[in-house]
């Protein structure tokens, strides 16, 4: 269609020419333009042909037939190369060549067991004196039931919270008037709420109900928290100590105390301890320092 609409154009820009010599040139033109316009058809036939020959081979390779497509060559993977063995060496002291060896940590601290003997019997405490610390926290009770303290020999380092529920149905009234460590609780029945007082001052300290002359208790506030309660056999272990020389007393009530130097290395340390605990005095004051009335219950 397109070649009929140039001849068209041609002659109709040479049909009022009478030379002869135009129109041949317009026939040389249109045959020219014919020759360019086969050509670039051919041309699009051909890429056509290759199009579908490629789909063709792309569905059938995608159908699992046995189809030669050319394919680019990958390249080569470098061959694996052999796992890495590391190897730390310690270091070398300078220039000798040997070799310094890594030895551990020696302790700093270790555990002081022993014995102690208490001739008449009764609980007992071993501590260190000369390491001080915090409370381990918490409080320990020291209840007052059946008109007696419970229990009437405690040991607990400085800084420990005592409370003293009350569980009978009669009025109590705790008091110290040990030095440093003098408190009073006031009057308190069961079902009234729980007074307490904190031990802050190392020794021994004496409570006392202020109603009732046989109540007593007895008190050791420790320096530090390095404290073991001692066993039915005699037996006793603390641990975490610090190495070194440190003084470690034993103490069974009232004022039976007794201290002595002991060495803590790095397997621990040993101590043995004799006490006689003094039967604790049944003659004391109440709380105004007068002695107690006629009331007994």
């Amino acid at each position: 269609m397109s070649r009929y609409l140039v001849v068209l154009l041609v002659l109709a820009g040479v049909s009022d020419a009478a030379d002869p010599k135009k129109v041949v040139s317009a026939r040389e033109e249109i045959a020219r333009l014919e020759k360019e316009l086969s050509a670039q058809r051919a041309l699009l036939v051909r890429m056509l042909e290759l199009q579908n020959e490629c789909t063709d081979q792309m569905i059938k390779a995608a159908k699992g037939l046995d189809v030669a497509v050319p394919k680019i060559a990958e390249p080569e993977a470098p061959a694996p190369l052999p796992p890495a063995t590391l190897t730390v060496q310690p270091p070398e002291r300078g220039g000798s060549g040997e070799r310094e060896r890594v030895t551990p940590r020696a302790p700093k601290t270790a555990s002081l067991t022993g014995r102690v003997h208490v001739t008449t019997g009764g609980p007992a405490w071993v501590f260190v004196t000369d390491v001080k610390g915090p409370a381990p926290g918490g409080a320990v009770e020291i209840k007052q039931e059946d008109k007696q303290f419970n229990p009437r020999l405690l040991a607990v380092p400085s800084g420990t919270r005592v409370t003293f529920p009350n569980l009978d149905v009669v009025y109590h009234n705790v008091f110290s008037l040990t030095p440093g460590q003098n408190f009073d609780l006031g009057m308190l029945r069961a079902g009234d709420p729980v007074k307490s007082k904190v031990m802050n001052k190392p020794g021994v300290v004496e409570i006392f109900c202020n109603l009732h002359a046989r109540m007593s208790a007895t008190l050791m506030v420790t320096p530090g928290p390095l404290l073991a309660k001692v066993g039915r056999d005699g037996s006793f272990t603390i641990d975490n100590v610090p190495l070194g020389s440190h003084q470690v007393s034993a103490w069974a009530g009232g004022q039976a105390l007794s201290t002595q130097t002991v060495d803590i290395g790095p397997t621990g340390g040993t101590a043995e301890f004799q006490l006689a605990a003094p039967a604790q005095s049944g003659s004391h004051t109440n709380k105004l320092g007068q002695p107690y009335g006629s009331y007994e219950d």
